[in-house]
């Protein structure tokens, strides 16, 4: 028969789904509420504070779906390297979505590998 089951051969996994990690998302987000009502209610003519947070992602060729279904004896076959990445960093605003200046924005991506510019 077949089987829904997580290729486990070796394999790295992020780490967001771990537990530790959930909680102290979870824990995150209950002292920013927290401080949220520490935040003043300004006046028209007060100066507005904006929320700027850093955001980082790599991305891999050869990143693919860890789940799939098969039968209990069958592994499918994956390359064994990450390959290629792609690292992107960028600079998010609860205003504005992603922060840009001017024509320029602040997003860089970067090619971490050998011979790019990363």
């Amino acid at each position: 028969g077949w089987f829904f089951q997580i290729g486990k051969k070796n394999i790295y996994y992020d780490e967001h789904e771990y537990p530790n990690i959930i909680a102290y998302r979870e824990n995150f987000l209950l002292e920013m509420e927290a401080l949220e009502k520490l935040m003043p209610k300004l006046m028209d003519e007060d100066i507005t504070h904006i929320l700027v947070t850093h955001n980082e992602s790599v991305f891999y060729a050869n990143d693919g779906k860890k789940i799939y279904w098969g039968s209990k004896d069958h592994t499918p076959l994956r390359k064994k390297e990450n390959g290629l990445s792609l690292h992107i960093s960028d600079f998010l605003t609860e205003i504005d979505n992603r922060l840009k200046f001017k024509d320029e924005e602040a997003c860089v991506i970067m090619k971490p590998d050998n011979n790019y510019d990363g």
